[in-house]
């Protein structure tokens, strides 16, 4: 019989990897060319989704009303172009009516623009920056090719044909040649003392249909893409359940209770932000308009519409609302007061809506970090230009959820949410092994501000320990890193001390009281300096209790240790019970008698290393796996040695 070759298992490679992210990023890089490539067509659909988000819940209040799928799909989308082309119809008439007015205000712009001009504020610096600029652009125009030699004969040539084309907005003709006239003697072109004929062009005069054409070239684009926002908007509002299905079915049927939650949580929460974002522009809009109406500023409800509509730009749309106000008051007065007080208007205006408002009506509508925003609007802005600088926020809210629900997509959540980018443990740990004392202070700092010391060692601290020490048996680091962290979490633990002397000092209230003034805990490291630091942390929280603790290794034990004084082992082997520590209990008993000792078993399972206890005749063993019980039992076995040694006294 034959023997059976079997392939040898397929290991994953540094090679393998790299595939796979060049893999990754031939993917992205498709996949906007696609998004960039289809604009045309997939920026409508986007805005009509968006719009969907905004009309579906009158639809659906419709609907509980007994009213028709159609007739309230159809109602809710003609009330809303009637708002729309309203707003319109009032701006246009609001611009038409400062169109007018524009004459009488163009000579006060120039008298402002000639008083900054004499003044001051125009540098000898800007002046002459200016004069170079000029320069540079003379010398860039001039032209370079070399002047003729008057004594070197030059052939007769014919002076080239002079050519005119149309206006761009004028139909096109043929170039017209301009032909010199002959001399009736050589036949050849006109003497160069002989002045040339000057030449006219006049291009025909436009008609009515070539008129109508040119207005429609320019209406064309926006035309078409409102059509296709108007079919996507009534197809997704009548086929709601349908698309909804469909997308479920792309995003996979294998997990539908999580694609289900990731619709459900983007509709929920965009339908939110854009009703809460509605709500605030709105508002500032209605204060901008009249406080420029008080102000005296002409056409106060068209900035105030306009700056309504410009704070759904991210950033920089308040920026462009002001400044047309701003020029018009500068138009407007002769003197600087209304364009001081436009200014401080929108100064003022801006950063309470953007710093108080906002985060008052909004809340976490948005789940993304200022930066995630920055970053997707200058991306769907390259996209799609105008219209992605105003879809950039919901668009990427959208996936930032979707990531939140779809492992798949879990890297937009990563990079674009404000949840926590590492858990509480991992970042300590992060902090420990690049030994910031100081950063690890104030991890622990700012987290005990809501947690017990004792909860934030347990949970998060111990935690981090255990994972040092995994990494450090298996060969991640070696033993130097090791003492790094060691280290580091001595100096944390003394810059959290110092900061908690410091509060008490300054607190009117008593200082913690010992609690055993006479009796001192030693708490000693089993093994590593990972063992080490588990052991300063026992004795800080010891210390923050009342006791007298100290963390000192075994061969540290002063010869004069107090008999039966308390010890505490703190061990993050993985392994239940080792012959070490049973060793270290019995040297213990040898050095200080019967003493009660506590095992602090940080990273073994609890139950297994109860069952295999050391048995040392005389001496007290307790288990632990938790600061919070160290506490307790040390705190209460130093009492207990220190009654014993008041009653013998």
């Amino acid at each position: 019989m034959a023997d059976v070759v079997t392939a040898p298992p397929v290991r994953r490679t540094m090679l393998g990897r790299g595939s796979s992210v060049v893999d990754g990023f031939i993917v992205a890089a498709i996949t906007i060319a696609a998004i960039y490539t289809s604009g045309s067509v997939l920026a409508p659909l986007a805005l009509a989704v968006i719009l969907a988000f905004i009309l579906t819940p009158p639809i659906q209040w419709l609907r509980r009303r007994k009213v028709p799928r159609i007739t309230a799909t159809v109602t809710v989308v003609v009330v809303f172009l009637a708002a729309a082309i309203g707003i319109g119809a009032v701006l246009t008439t609001q611009v038409a009516s400062l169109a007018e007015d524009l004459p009488r205000y163009q000579q006060t712009l120039q008298d402002k623009i000639r008083d900054l001009r004499g003044s001051g504020l125009a540098s000898k610096s800007m002046m002459r920056a200016g004069q170079a600029l000029s320069e540079l652009q003379t010398e860039l125009t001039k032209d370079n090719s070399p002047a003729p030699d008057p004594t070197v004969a030059v052939p007769a040539q014919l002076p080239p044909a002079v050519t005119t084309t149309s206006p761009a907005n004028t139909p096109r003709s043929a170039a017209t040649p301009i032909t010199p006239p002959r001399d009736a003697e050589t036949g050849l072109g006109e003497t160069p003392d002989r002045a040339p004929i000057p030449v006219e062009i006049r291009n025909p005069a436009d008609t009515p249909f070539d008129q109508l054409k040119s207005i429609l070239s320019i209406l064309l684009k926006p035309l078409t893409a409102t059509g296709l926002v108007l079919l996507f908007l009534i197809f997704i509002l009548l086929q709601r359940e349908d698309v909804r299905d469909r997308a479920i079915r792309l995003l996979g049927t294998n997990e539908l209770g999580r694609s289900t939650a990731a619709l459900n949580e983007s509709a929920h929460r965009l339908s939110r932000y854009l009703l809460a974002q509605t709500i605030a522009n709105a508002g500032f809009g209605a204060v901008i308009g009249t406080a420029l109406w008080i102000i005296g500023v002409p056409s106060p409800l068209l900035w105030g519409i306009l700056a309504a509509l410009m704070r759904f730009v991210p950033f920089i749309g308040s920026v462009i609302a002001a400044v047309f106000p701003v020029i018009l008051a500068a138009s407007v007065d002769p003197g600087w007061t209304m364009v001081a007080t436009t200014v401080a208007l929108f100064v003022i205006a801006e950063p309470i809506m953007g710093h108080i408002i906002d985060p008052m009506i909004q809340g976490r509508a948005t789940g993304m970090t200022p930066l995630a925003v920055i970053l997707s609007t200058v991306f769907w802005t390259m996209m799609w230009g105008p219209i992605g600088l105003v879809l950039a926020v919901p668009l990427t809210l959208v996936l930032v959820v979707f990531g939140k629900h779809i492992k798949q997509l879990e890297f937009f959540n990563i990079l674009l949410g404000d949840d926590e980018p590492l858990s509480a443990q991992h970042s300590f740990y992060q902090r420990l092994l690049s030994g910031d004392a100081d950063e690890a202070a104030g991890h622990a700092e700012r987290r005990t501000e809501d947690q017990d010391l004792a909860g934030y060692l347990d949970e998060v601290v111990l935690p981090s320990l255990v994972m040092a020490a995994a990494d450090l048996d298996a060969g991640a680091f070696d033993q130097s890193r090791a003492q790094i962290i060691d280290t580091t979490v001595a100096n944390m633990l003394d810059n959290l001390q110092a900061a908690s002397t410091a509060a008490s000092l300054a607190d009117t209230d008593e200082p913690v009281a010992p609690t055993a003034p006479g009796v001192k805990i030693f708490c000693i490291a089993a093994r590593t300096p990972i063992d080490m630091a588990g052991a300063r942390v026992v004795a800080y929280l010891l210390r923050e209790h009342g006791a007298d603790a100290v963390a000192i290794t075994e061969a540290e034990l002063p010869r004069d240790a107090p008999a039966n004084a308390p010890a505490v082992i703190s061990d993050f082997s993985d392994k239940a019970q080792s012959s070490r520590i049973d060793f270290m209990v019995r040297r213990l008993k040898r050095r200080l008698g019967s003493p009660p000792i506590m095992v602090g078993k940080w990273r073994a399972d609890l139950k297994d290393a109860v069952a295999a206890l050391p048995t040392v005749p005389g001496s007290t063993i307790k288990i632990v796996s938790r600061l919070s019980e160290v506490k307790t039992a040390a705190i209460g076995a130093a009492r207990n040695e220190q009654t014993i040694a008041d009653q013998a006294a």
